[in-house]
């Protein structure tokens, strides 16, 4: 388990198409634990042209305000970043080719950053990554 400002803790783990059999493959650690058979898909058994990942919290009943339930280690990627914040580093896609390569034109949806947010790592010292996170509902987070 991670530490806060100490001793992180990390998985790796990974989703890919598999060439011959157009199955999805998901991996933990590098050892595949399962897949998505091809037949469940109909354009994604051909190509992407996006992928979407992130954080989700959900709202329902809140009357407007955010709720209190914190993401990630529940600390802003402002406040720290590596140690502090929740972290994703070494995020590659599989390009047509089968070749793994950083994303490229990135786009970020942040509903509300005093809330919950979302930072780049732009030092680039565990490849491409970002961190997130944050604590809900606080004295800055006002809908």
């Amino acid at each position: 388990m991670s530490i806060f400002n100490d001793v992180q803790k990390d998985a790796t783990f990974g989703i890919h198409k598999d060439q011959n059999s157009g199955n999805w493959w998901i991996l933990l650690q590098g050892i595949p634990i399962g897949y998505y058979p091809s037949s469940l898909f109909t354009q994604l058994s051909k190509t992407t042209t996006s992928i979407d990942f992130g954080g989700e919290i959900f709202n329902e009943g809140s009357k407007g305000r955010h709720i209190t339930i914190q993401m990630g280690s529940s600390h802003l990627p402002s406040k720290g970043g590596f140690g502090i914040s929740s972290f994703f580093n070494h995020v590659q896609v599989i390009d047509e080719n089968n070749e793994a390569k950083d994303p490229e034109d990135v786009k970020l949806v942040i509903s509300n950053p005093n809330c919950y947010d979302l930072k780049i790592d732009d030092e680039n010292k565990n490849g491409y990554g970002f961190y997130y996170g944050g604590p809900g509902y606080n004295d800055n987070c006002q809908q």
